[in-house]
């Protein structure tokens, strides 16, 4: 499986990165809420060790957004789940507070 994003170039993928406090690599994602208050802070991020758990997450919670790389955006619109597609491989770098 894999999640990327057809409007932006290069095309950004939905990847693992290890985590902040040193856990192993993970899908990073973040919950909007629908009353237009973000949710986006370090406390609020879950993080989902397979994929398809995190593209769940993102179907379930419109609005929501996944870390892609290049560049470790959190990317909420243009994604496309591919089920037949291998899943990429992770990044090698975590993610820090400036992202």
């Amino acid at each position: 499986m894999k999640i990327f994003r057809t409007d932006s170039d290069p095309q950004q993928i939905a990847i693992k990165f290890p985590y902040r406090n040193g856990a192993p690599a993970r899908f990073p994602a973040y919950r909007y809420e629908v009353a237009g208050r973000e949710k986006n802070t370090l406390q609020e991020e879950v993080a989902f060790e397979r994929l398809e758990d995190a593209a769940d997450f993102i179907v379930r919670h419109p609005g929501s957004a996944i870390r892609m790389m290049p560049g470790r955006a959190l990317v909420s619109v243009g994604l496309v789940i591919d089920i037949d597609a291998d899943e990429p491989e992770a990044a090698g770098e975590p993610i820090d507070d400036d992202a």
